[in-house]
């Protein structure tokens, strides 16, 4: 029998067998616990160097290709594989570990396997399923697919490029979980980066249209919000002032911090989402910053928010219509809060 993690009410780490008969979502535990219970046994996890195999052999996988493309089924939703089905990779490629999922009486470990194959095509056949990139990937996956997705890419990433200690030069070794490495030197403790991004939406005065960027490399008629880095000693306020006059020439009389969003193309991002107001409408664009800008009113934007909530390919966007970020994007979703706070619009309706 396999040893896995028992949610057994006063042995909450113990490793147990599978046999045992401990309920998961028992009546004794209220949602709040069970977060609280599985928030620490996460972090216990991260703190391991190694991993016993029976959580690689009962674990669950979601594949990734060259760390670009996302392995997906039929109807575009997050392909799960055990390991019988990916053993064949395991040995050659890099895994991380992204959750915990509750099977039955136990938690099982969710991974990520990145692939480092040529052969998409012959991938595919092994495992009845499609590769999509990632990026595209992110206009049609529910939210939690689409976050596990980014977090794969951004512990990939980590993995990968973060090679060397900061302080001494020497090696590091990653532990199990892909989530930190640690100098074989100093002993220094290195975490994976996150560059802060403030975005913000910009709306008139009256609340009733927004300004809509688009830079070069996105497809024709997709547009976006002003966006940039944080800089060293400026607060997220400070930066959307300071964007927003760089980038399009307007003053900012007011700031709302909205949400925010881990993003990871092309590198891990930590994104602020803010509203912001403007007195004047009288664009001054930075042509060496975005290609254009437009005030587009609520009813241009709701049809943009619905043509890109049902679109399943970047190439079926066309040019002569408007097109929004992708549903899992914070500026998407500054898009819909805004046009339910004042233009009572629920997407879900539509």
């Amino acid at each position: 029998m396999a040893l896995i993690i028992s949610l057994k009410q006063n042995h909450v780490f113990e490793k147990t067998k599978l046999c045992q008969h401990d309920v998961l979502h028992d009546k004794q535990f209220t949602d709040s616990e069970q977060f609280i219970k599985k928030a620490k046994y996460l972090e216990r996890l991260k703190t391991d160097v190694t991993f016993p195999q029976s959580f690689y052999e009962y674990g669950k996988y979601i594949l990734l290709l060259k760390n670009e493309m996302v392995c997906l089924d039929s109807n575009d939703k997050l392909l799960f594989h055990s390991f019988q089905e990916v053993s064949t990779w395991t040995a050659n490629s890099r895994s991380v570990l992204l959750d915990v999922l509750p099977e039955a009486n136990v938690f099982i470990c969710l991974f990520a396997l990145n692939l480092e194959i040529s052969n998409a095509q012959k991938i595919e056949r092994a495992i009845n399923g499609r590769l999509v990139n990632i990026r595209e990937s992110l206009f049609f996956l529910d939210a939690k697919d689409a976050q596990y997705v980014t977090h794969a890419r951004g512990l990939f990433n980590f993995c990968k490029t973060f090679l060397f200690c900061n302080y001494c030069a020497g090696t590091l070794s990653v532990n199990a979980a892909g989530t930190r490495k640690q100098c074989m030197g100093c002993n220094a403790i290195h975490y994976p980066t996150l560059s802060p991004v403030g975005l913000t939406l910009i709306e008139d005065n009256n609340h009733e249209e927004v300004l809509l960027v688009r830079q070069e490399r996105h497809p024709k008629g997709l547009y976006t919000c002003v966006a940039g880095f944080i800089e060293p000693g400026e607060s997220v306020e400070e930066n959307v002032r300071r964007e927003v006059a760089e980038e399009v020439g307007l003053h900012v009389v007011k700031v709302e911090f909205c949400t925010s969003q881990h993003w990871a193309l092309p590198a891990s991002q930590l994104t602020l989402g803010c509203i912001a107001t403007v007195m004047d409408k009288d664009v001054d664009v930075d042509s060496n910053e975005i290609e254009n800008a437009k005030w587009v009113n609520a009813d241009n934007l709701k049809d943009a928010v619905i043509r890109t909530r049902k679109l399943k390919k970047l190439t079926d966007i066309v040019e002569d219509k408007l097109w929004a970020p992708p549903q899992n994007a914070v500026s998407h979703n500054l898009m819909l809060a805004w046009l339910k706070r004042y233009h009572n619009f629920d997407c879900t309706s539509s």
